[in-house]
Parts: C-alpha cells; structure tokens; sequence
C-alpha cells in the first residue's frame, strides 16, 4: 500500500539543509560531521554549527593531529570552506596529508570480513560492543594510508593563514591579529548566520570549518600568565564569532603547558572539550595493550537544550589502526582476568605452603585428609 501523507495549507519549509549537515533529533540543531563516525556519537550525532570544539593535545601532539586532519578532510569531502591557521609550521604541509575519502562499499566490506559466524540460537543475543559507532549517516570515510594530492585539493574552497610569516612584521598581538582575519575570512565569503529570508534558498549557503593546530603553544606567546589570559579572551570572542555565522571550529591546546585552573577555564569558554592521554614513551598498563591512548569528555555539549547529550561513559580508549582512528569502549581482556586470577589462587596457595620440611620438602599446614 501506499504511504500517505498529509501536509498543512500554507505551511513553509521550516530549517535549513546545507550539504554535510542534518539536523538533530534532539535539540533541532544543524548537525556537521566531525569525520570521525565514532566522535560523532559521543557528541550526539556531530559537531552543531556555529560551536567550537577544544582537543586537549596529547604529549606528542600525534593524535591531535590526525583529529585534525579528519575534520579538515570531512570539509573537503562535503565541499565546505575550509580555513586553517598554523604557528608552528607551514599549512600546506597538513593539507598535503589530509586521508583519502574511502566508498562506503568498501567500509561494508572490510567490516564484513571479520565477521564470525555463530549459532541461530545466540544470533539474537546482545553482543559486547567496542566500537562506539562504526557507521556514519551523513558522514564520510576516510584511509588514512592514502593521502590527498594537489588536484583533488584544486577546486576545493581551502584558504589557509601561516603565522610563520607574521614574525617579521609589526604585529602586538597575534592572537587579536588572528581573530580579525577569521572575522575578515567569514564577510568576504558570506558565511553570516542565515536570516528567515535564505530559507530555501540553500544553495548560497555554506559550512566554514576553521582549524588552529598547536593553539597557544611557546610560539604564541613568551610569558605563560600572559598567554593564558590571551587565550581566554581570545575563546571567548571566538565562540562569539561562531554563534553569529555558519561556522564551525576545531582547535587543539597543548594543556600540558598550562596550569589545572587555566585549563579548566579554557574547557569553560568552549563549547566542547576532548582530552587525549597518549601511551607513547610511557609505561603501558597492561590492561590497555590494545589500545593507543585514552580518550576523556571533560565538556558535553549543551545547546539549545536543559541538558546535554550524556554518553553511556565519559571515559573511552582509542586506537589507531592501518586505515583508521578508531575510538572503543574499554573492555577487560579476557587473557588478563585470567592471569590476575591465576596469580590470585597462586599467592593463596603460597600463604598455605610452609617454608621448612622435615623432609626436606614442602608441606601444608593444614593436615591431608587422606
């Protein structure tokens, strides 16, 4: 049969559809990918727009990176204005790392290979689940053993801001300086936050994601205290900046440089934080052999709503794979229960075992009942 429905005379299209976004089901938001499938279900679907998500930098800032790139290369593959800002090193050396779009029968494919099968009568039972989530709806994959080339970067709408060149020029403040080029970035390219009047009228609309790598590392600043406060009101004009224009950013904070109280305050004028905690040179848990590194929520995302979107955890590992960042629940292995187990009924029974013999041999305390 037919399905049927039914509309309301005179009513009008209500939202706003702009390629790479959907809206929420939970708050109505615009929603954008954060090209990571799995973040994305811990923010609550994506990343809403006119938002700013922080990425507390790992030791080595690897990790943070490849968060970065994902959001960068999402841009590119939803055809979204990008704008990305660096101190530390040259732009184009990151957008020339950006990883391949993959096809989604691909990700079928490769998903399917490793699939057991089992018993009908255990098919319907609920599996222990790891991945958080393995399939994106609006989306894209991406490998990252393949790197974008120049081409396919061409006719993309990239437009990057090197602070390297800044250093010979008379600028006072670098983080003000920085802020009035992304303003500047967001008038010339009409990315104003739409009026009641650009409703169905998408087409000239778009998605400006902004990226700042290394944000507030030693090369943004010589003074600590200084640069701490700089970033703070820089935060807080930028989050200003955001909810006024179709724009959505990423930035990375090496925390580790900064105080508890300074990085708290940090998390405070942003919409989102994500702390990364890295294995690399650090003595590994043995629970955590599996994993890279851990992942942490330190701020949910509260727009437009009571209250935010609430994950099953806040605390996740995360694991980088040939192809992919994968971020998982933490599970126990199993081989490491049964060590611990092992060694627990070894230390009972050393406790039992008497260190002398008449003998010559080792007897228990407690007599044999034989």
């Amino acid at each position: 049969m037919k399905k049927v429905t039914f509309t309301k005379k005179g009513t009008k299209k209500s939202g706003i559809s702009i390629p790479g976004t959907q809206p929420s089901t939970n708050n109505g938001l615009l929603l954008t990918s954060t090209g990571i499938p799995s973040l994305d279900a811990l923010l609550g679907g994506g990343l809403p727009v006119g938002t700013v998500l922080l990425i507390e930098e790992d030791h080595t800032n690897r990790f943070a990176r490849i968060v970065s790139k994902y959001f960068l290369a999402e841009g590119t593959a939803c055809n979204h204005g990008i704008y990305l800002i660096t101190r530390n090193e040259k732009p184009q050396k990151i957008l020339l790392q950006l990883p391949m779009p993959t096809t989604m029968e691909k990700v079928s494919r490769e998903a399917g290979s490793g699939e057991m099968n089992i018993a009908i009568r255990y098919h319907d039972l609920p599996k222990a689940q790891k991945s958080v989530a393995d399939v994106s709806r609006y989306g894209h994959h991406f490998d990252l053993s393949k790197t974008m080339d120049a081409l396919q970067l061409a006719d993309k709408e990239v437009h990057s801001l090197n602070l390297l060149e800044t250093i010979d020029k008379e600028i006072k403040d670098i983080f003000r300086y920085t802020l009035q080029q992304i303003k500047i970035k967001i008038d010339t390219n009409n990315y104003a936050a739409p009026s009641d009047t650009d409703v169905g009228n998408e087409k000239n609309l778009n998605i400006l994601r902004v990226a700042i790598t290394n944000f507030g590392s030693p090369m943004w600043g010589e003074n600590d205290s200084e640069t701490a406060m700089k970033i703070n009101k820089f935060l807080f004009c930028l989050r200003a900046l955001a909810r006024q224009s179709l724009m959505v950013c990423c930035i990375t904070i090496p925390t580790n440089l900064y105080t508890s109280t300074q990085v708290e305050t940090f998390r405070q004028l942003c919409d989102c934080s994500v702390e990364l905690q890295s294995f690399e040179g650090k003595k590994k848990n043995p629970l955590y052999k599996q994993y890279h590194g851990l992942l942490k929520m330190r701020k949910l995302l509260c727009l437009n709503s009571l209250l935010p979107y609430v994950p099953e955890t806040l605390d996740f590992a995360f694991e980088l794979k040939k192809t992919k960042f994968v971020i998982e629940y933490l599970h126990l292995p199993p081989d490491v229960s049964d060590t611990a187990s092992r060694q627990g009924v070894e230390e009972i029974d050393t406790n039992k075992v008497s260190k002398s013999s008449p003998c010559g041999g080792t007897t228990l305390k407690k007599d044999l009942d034989f």
